[in-house]
């Protein structure tokens, strides 16, 4: 894999992959966080649907500017445009049918 990006290992790549490692850790933490806030129906869990869903977009296109890869580009930004579209879409119907 690191071939495929034209990386050669070395201290930097250990260091990459030690911050890569952690920012991992954050969004698994933030996923099932978000996958907990919507089991148990909780108001906050668009807050972690909307943060899980712009990393994903984030991560698309930081990849196709510094890659150039538009594979990576088009799969990562459609799965977050895909949760904050239905994030937002559940909490739109959610409203017009609360009762007041």
């Amino acid at each position: 894999m690191l071939a495929q990006f034209g990386v050669k290992y070395g201290p930097e790549t250990r260091f990459l992959t030690y911050i890569l490692g952690w920012l991992l850790l954050f969004v698994s933490v933030v996923a099932v966080v978000a996958l907990g806030q919507v089991w148990q129906r909780r108001p906050s869990y668009a807050t972690w649907c909307y943060v899980l869903g712009l990393w994903w977009i984030g991560i698309g296109i930081g990849i196709y500017f510094t890659f150039g890869k538009p594979g990576n580009l088009l799969l990562d930004s459609v799965k977050g445009l895909l949760i904050v579209i239905l994030t937002w879409r559940c909490q739109a119907t959610r409203m017009m049918t609360r009762r007041y």
